[in-house]
């Protein structure tokens, strides 16, 4: 985490859209300043140059500000095809969905992050989130034991509350 800091706080970036997503991550990671990376963020989200990761890292950042509705419009009016192959932003889109209870752009997205990184924790966790909504709960209980599996020492997929409601 620090050294993500430090180059985003210490590198000359050159072009307006990485400037402002490093002083996203800068407030938002070290500072905790959620208000003000999500000016940036919205900045970064308007910049049309800015490259798919920072919108992924942007879009983030109005979810940690509680905006996924936000986030939603912006995912529907920039990427009317979802970019196959761009994991890391799919997996945020998909992340939105669950948030929006959007399931079904929720499942097609984790879907296409599993297509191409079948170890993907965060799209393992939607995909039960989305199961579990549409009340497939195997399925749901199997994908969150297999991001368990995928990494190791993460919470445990079944909590005792959920226990009672899978039997």
């Amino acid at each position: 985490m620090q050294s993500v800091v430090g180059v985003s706080t210490t590198h000359a970036w050159q072009s307006a859209w990485a400037q402002q997503l490093a002083r996203a991550i800068a407030l938002l990671l070290a500072q905790g300043d959620k208000p003000g990376a999500l000016v940036c963020a919205r900045a970064v989200l308007g910049d049309g140059a800015a490259c798919l990761d920072a919108r992924a890292f942007a879009l983030m950042a109005l979810q940690e500000n509680e905006l996924a509705a936000e986030a939603r419009t912006h995912i529907a009016k920039a990427f009317t095809t979802p970019p196959f192959g761009e994991t890391f932003l799919l997996t945020t889109m998909a992340e939105v969905a669950v948030d929006t209870k959007d399931w079904q752009s929720a499942y097609q997205w984790a879907s296409a992050v599993m297509a191409s990184d079948s170890g993907n924790f965060r799209a393992l966790l939607v995909l039960s989130k989305t199961n579990y909504a549409w009340t497939n709960f195997h399925e749901a209980l199997g994908n969150a034991l297999t991001a368990n599996n995928v990494l190791k020492g993460a919470p445990p997929a079944r909590s005792e509350e959920h226990r009672s409601e899978l039997q």
